[in-house]
């Protein structure tokens, strides 16, 4: 197999959605990974098409991440819903870094699109030796616990109790959660993790 080969086979068969931009930002290449967590065909993704995949709700938060990132030059991580095309969200992280030639200059964008939604993300983002090398949402550990009381019904004191934290502390947490989650509600927050855990 040829290098050119075995980079293809990558390409094509990553569990990850790949993407390439020109250095303006406007995307070049999608692979089939990326068409299937987008819900669009690869030539609809060309140019400024990939934002037709953005829940109505972040398209405009991720429009202006990205052309900050571009301006700043730098990698970049943000988290998303994803619209299918059925109507059904899910939850996609998004990381992008300047693709660069050998002296430096800055050829375009590459970057990868993980859907957090599904349960294998959960599985491989433990290592070998079982510690967990990454977030696979886009909440702390702490977060999660405390959404999943709020789920169920506990007041913000009982859950200071559940997790030995102070009540403030619990709506320090709450705040970071919607801010992470881009909702602006309680009953969206209580929504989201129902559908979602």
């Amino acid at each position: 197999m040829t290098d050119a080969d075995r980079y293809q086979v990558l390409i094509e068969d990553s569990p990850f959605g790949i993407f390439h931009t020109d250095d303006a930002g406007s995307c070049t290449f999608v692979n089939p990974r990326w068409c299937a967590l987008a819900g669009i065909p690869a030539e609809q993704a060309l140019g400024d098409g990939w934002s037709k995949a953005l829940h109505p709700d972040d398209r405009d938060r991720v429009i202006a991440e990205w052309s900050a990132a571009i301006s700043s030059g730098r990698s970049a991580e943000t988290h998303f819903r994803r619209l299918a095309p059925s109507g059904a969200q899910r939850l996609v992280r998004c990381q992008v870094a300047p693709a660069q030639d050998i002296s430096g200059r800055r050829l375009g964008w590459v970057g990868t699109l993980r859907d957090l939604s599904e349960p294998e993300s959960a599985a491989s983002a433990t290592s070998q030796s079982g510690a967990t090398t990454e977030m696979v949402t886009p909440l702390s550990r702490r977060e999660l616990q405390m959404l999943l009381l709020l789920v169920q019904g506990q007041t913000s004191k009982k859950v200071a109790a559940t997790l030995a934290i102070s009540p403030r502390t619990v709506e320090t947490h709450r705040a970071n959660i919607m801010q992470k989650l881009g909702l602006k509600t309680l009953a969206e927050l209580i929504r989201y993790a129902i559908r979602n855990q």
